[in-house]
């Protein structure tokens, strides 16, 4: 059976296991990466008064967003 993520990082905090904390936060800032890119790449657009360009990166940053959201369960 696997291990709900938040009981993990519960676990982690507990035993003082500095190693998994930082590797938990290493993928989440390697997941994280993209999306932010998606959103500054559609702030730019907007500087720039690239409507167009845009409002394309705000619907794949939207989709992401729901990608993400959907893949998570909470118990």
């Amino acid at each position: 059976d696997p291990i709900p993520f938040w009981d993990l990082v519960r676990h982690y905090l507990r035993s003082g296991n500095i190693g998994g904390l930082i590797s938990f936060a290493g993928l989440a800032a390697l997941v994280s990466l993209p999306v932010w890119r998606v959103l500054l790449t559609a702030i730019l657009f907007l500087r720039q008064k690239e409507k167009a360009l845009a409002m394309i990166a705000f619907l794949v940053f939207t989709l992401l967003i729901v990608s993400f959201l959907l893949g998570v369960t909470v118990e």
